[in-house]
């Protein structure tokens, strides 16, 4: 939540053009959300209760654009290829 928050309050500085059309406590309601208001982009952490970031971005690709946001140290340092296969994780490095 104070991740949320704090994501919410910064885009509000930077971007006061972008209008919030929603907040997701898991997965399955970005997914709702996603389906409700057909937004733009999505900001998704990648650990989220009922379907991960990831899982979710696999279902809205094509359908708005991503950003992932997390506090997890263990995905700090990652990156996000879109393949055509599908969404895959990789810790830099690899």
């Amino acid at each position: 939540m104070v991740l949320r928050a704090e994501l919410r309050q910064r885009l509000s500085e930077l971007w006061p053009e972008l209008i919030v059309v929603g907040e997701a406590g898991t997965g399955i309601e970005a997914l709702q959300l996603l389906e409700k208001h057909a937004p733009d982009l999505m900001f998704l952490d990648i650990q989220m209760p009922g379907m991960t970031g990831l899982e979710v971005a696999h279902q809205a690709q094509g359908r708005c654009h991503i950003v992932f946001v997390t506090a997890y140290d263990a995905y700090a340092v990652c990156r996000l290829r879109n393949r055509r296969a599908g969404l895959r994780l990789e810790a830099s490095g690899a």
